[in-house]
């Protein structure tokens, strides 16, 4: 913006005086920030509002008599002026936390969750548009908040037992707990209890029973897929591009990633080890790709994998694998050469200068000058750019092309 608080002291004389018209006029100071009358002032005086508190008394004075709102007050001003706003077209304040409402709605929860600490004029203007005049509404929206969330670990989980230190949301495993203790006092709304039980919520803990039955149902419904998979494709490398079944290729990672955590029983680990099952991640992300390409080679008899089809993907992988052939175990040449894997494709051989040199001098000697070199395209473009001096060269080269008579061309 150009001014700094350095500069407000001296410039104090220069932008005053135009404060003073601007309140003249709209009986106010409280300027937007972006002001395209004169967006000098408006950049003045917010840096103003920031630095009210290092202003000399005398200064102070003269901006209270302009009724000058400091940052805190004029930015309290700014969100109430929103939340009217909204109210005026929504009907209410129940400003939603997404965008474009979420900075308004960060500054209105805390006006909701602290009313105590609000001064009364605050207090009076909030009330006036129904921000706080039913204190229970906020805790109202926040239950209702909570509720939604629960449907949505149902969605996931299929029931809605949330773990008593679940870490994807500690708020939520706390606020089922709470419904339990306040069902249990009787302090429950019938309203939300009817809700929670609309959904199968369980009051008792021993719906923890139910939840470990279901999951591992569901384990051995998820297994029974990878046991087909495997008894079909010969292994367990369920890629993420499998069409048929994505959940199936994310529930593959899950038991790696449980195996990792020790939270596979060993019930459970046998069962995946019959499978042949891959428990290291890597490995089985290289395997994933491998198979992929196995898949190819049937269908199209060659590894040769454009980067412009629709295997785009595996071709980038293809590629990066050839040009890491050293770094490669004996293990994984030996899988990659079952499908006869191409080493050398899309790989250039790098022609030295002494060589090309070399073949420009004989082409001399042949032919008794440099010219006309069209049935050698790659001679001609390489005598083209040392003679334009398109590439750098030492002294020691630019004297051995001189030598047969190459004259270079000014730059």
């Amino acid at each position: 913006m150009g001014i700094y608080y350095k500069d407000v002291i001296p410039k104090w004389d220069t932008f005053y005086p135009k404060l003073v018209t601007y309140f003249k006029v709209y009986n106010h100071t409280n300027l937007p920030e972006q002001w395209k009358t004169d967006q000098s002032l408006a950049d003045w005086v917010m840096m103003t509002r920031k630095y009210f508190s290092k202003l000399s008394n005398t200064r102070k004075k003269q901006l209270a008599q302009l009724d000058f709102l400091s940052y805190g007050e004029w930015y309290w001003l700014q969100r109430y002026e929103q939340l009217h706003t909204f109210k005026k077209k929504y009907k209410h304040c129940r400003v939603p936390s997404a965008p474009p409402y979420d900075k308004l709605y960060n500054w209105l929860m805390p006006q909701k969750a602290n009313p105590g600490e609000l001064s009364s004029e605050r207090k009076i203007k909030l009330n006036k548009i129904g921000a706080l005049t039913d204190s229970s509404l906020y805790l109202e929206e926040k239950w209702h908040q909570h509720f939604k969330e629960l449907l949505d670990y149902k969605r996931r989980f299929k029931d809605c037992q949330v773990p008593a230190h679940w870490e994807n949301n500690l708020k939520l495993a706390g606020w089922v707990a709470r419904q339990r203790q306040l069902k249990e006092a009787g302090k429950l709304l019938r309203s939300r209890k009817q809700l929670l039980e609309e959904i199968g919520f369980f009051w008792s803990q021993s719906g923890d029973l139910l939840k470990t039955a279901f999951y591992d149902k569901l384990w051995v419904k998820k297994y029974r897929m990878l046991e087909l998979y495997y008894r079909k494709y010969g292994h367990t490398l369920v890629v993420y591009e499998w069409k048929e079944n994505p959940s199936l290729a994310c529930w593959v990672g899950d038991q790696r990633m449980n195996y990792t955590k020790g939270k596979l029983n060993d019930e459970k680990i046998s069962k995946l080890k019959k499978l042949d099952f891959v428990w290291d991640p890597l490995e089985a992300q290289w395997m994933e790709k491998f198979y992929l390409l196995k898949a190819f080679y049937l269908q199209h008899k060659h590894t040769r994998i454009s980067t412009s089809s629709e295997y785009l993907p595996l071709a980038k992988w293809v590629s990066y694998t050839r040009s890491r052939k050293k770094e490669l175990s004996k293990a994984r040449i030996a899988l990659l050469n079952t499908l006869s894997f191409n080493w050398t494709v899309g790989v250039r051989k790098q022609v030295s200068w002494e060589e090309m040199y070399a073949q420009l001098v004989a082409y001399k000697k042949k032919y008794g000058s440099l010219t006309g070199m069209s049935k050698n395209p790659k001679l001609a473009k390489w005598y083209y750019d040392q003679r334009t001096q398109r590439v750098k060269q030492n002294e020691e080269r630019r004297a051995l092309l001189k030598k047969i008579g190459v004259v270079f061309d000014k730059k």
